[in-house]
């Protein structure tokens, strides 16, 4: 079978499919909702022994803890963001407006990326950690991403202050690494599939694609897969899905038994079309209820504690006659995430955005809720215990409309 290793060949043959016609599409599909996917084990890079971050040093002394990739791994041609979280484990503070010079490079597969940073300036206290989000390119500024173009091992190399700037008291810490390893992903049909789907996410109702969906004969299909993929990354949020109710118990029915890599497809799937899943964690759920306060600009309860690690599953109810959300941020980000949003009022999309900066510090957020309306949130509490806050990011709300999700040992 021939695999889907080319950038461009895929692309042809996919726009080649989709041009035949909506018969020829559905025809697809449905021969692809038949063909069982073939298993393969994801293969996971080694771990690499690096600098402790425990203990303390007199003076100044930054290591790099930790490098959080936003979709938990680096996935073949598909770009993923992610940010290098910092510890100060000296003595001394790096003041706020004092740039923290990083290097980074990813190596492999005959490619060599190479990124710097000059943009950290929030400071860290002693025994504290900060989150460097953003390169530097020339004159420019974006956050840290990357696309692998070729599946293998690669390398990540991160390297702090490699000029010495800063003078710290210990430099034998500075580099840190992390072995990636990018798997192969689909093979040729289904990458067509996916895109075919992403195509019907445009053009298509949601009931028209979940009808296709329903009459795949394998659930582990190289149809499923491809069309879950390819509907959680192109479905239009403003668009209202009005599945049936067998409709939506079909979507419901798929939690465990697709492929565990389509699983984060199919939350996201279902989250948009307004699919509650059934739990499918191991352990007890944390369930909270938190209830906005009728014209006074406040959330019912001023904080509320959930184990570390633990899943968590949030209602919001909006009791006021105006909209509000529920951001939950990094410790000590509730201004940066306010101020953020604040500024998204004079956005063109702010509201399609329900006006939720695009910030690595947020841990988890509802939508814009409407007066009497209701939304549940699910996620995994953090590892690390300490006070979380929580806002409404309508602009102008954050000051007072906050509070504290207490994480606990």
């Amino acid at each position: 079978e021939q695999g889907n290793q080319d950038r461009w060949i895929p692309d042809a043959l996919a726009a080649y499919q989709m041009a035949r016609g909506k018969d020829n599409m559905m025809a697809w599909m449905a021969s692809k909702g038949a063909q069982k996917a073939r298993l393969s084990g994801e293969k996971e890079a080694k771990e690499v022994k690096n600098p402790s971050t425990e203990g303390q040093e007199n003076g100044l002394d930054v290591v790099v803890e930790d490098v959080i990739i936003k979709s938990g791994v680096f996935k073949l041609r598909e770009g993923s963001g992610f940010v290098i979280k910092v510890k100060n484990r000296g003595t001394k503070a790096l003041e706020k407006g004092t740039v923290l010079p990083l290097y980074l490079t990813i190596e492999g597969q005959g490619a060599k990326i190479e990124m710097e940073s000059y943009t950290f300036t929030d400071g860290i206290l002693p025994g504290q950690s900060g989150l460097v989000t953003k390169n530097t390119n020339g004159p420019w500024t974006g956050n840290f991403g990357w696309t692998a173009e070729q599946p293998g091992a690669y390398q990540m190399t991160i390297q702090l202050d490699r000029s010495a700037t800063l003078g710290e008291s210990n430099r034998n810490n500075n580099v840190f690494r992390k072995n990636l390893v990018v798997n192969s992903g689909q093979n040729l049909d289904g990458y067509i599939t996916e895109k075919m789907f992403r195509g019907a996410a445009n053009a298509w109702s949601a009931t028209e694609i979940a009808a296709v969906l329903q009459n795949m004969k394998e659930v582990q299909s190289v149809g499923m897969s491809g069309a879950l993929k390819g509907l959680a990354n192109a479905w239009n949020v403003k668009k209202e899905a009005n599945l049936s109710t067998a409709q939506k118990q079909f979507v419901a029915s798929l939690a465990g038994k697709v492929s565990p890599s389509d699983d984060g497809y199919l939350s996201r799937l279902a989250e948009v079309w307004k699919v509650d899943l059934p739990n499918q964690e191991q352990g007890p759920v944390v369930k909270i209820v938190l209830k906005t306060v009728k014209e006074e600009m406040k959330y019912d309860q001023k904080s509320f504690e959930v184990p570390a690690g633990a899943t968590v599953e949030l209602v919001l109810e909006n009791m006021d006659a105006m909209q509000h959300n529920l951001v939950i941020g990094q410790i000590g980000s509730m201004e940066k995430i306010g101020l953020a949003a604040d500024k998204m009022i004079t956005a063109a999309d702010g509201v399609a955005k329900n006006y939720i900066p695009n910030l690595p510090e947020i841990i988890a957020y509802t939508p814009l809720v409407d007066p009497d309306g209701r939304v549940k949130l699910r996620f995994k509490a953090p590892s690390t215990p300490g006070d979380y806050p929580y806002v409404c990011t309508f602009p102008g709300h954050w000051r007072i409309m906050n509070g504290v999700m207490k994480v606990k040992n």
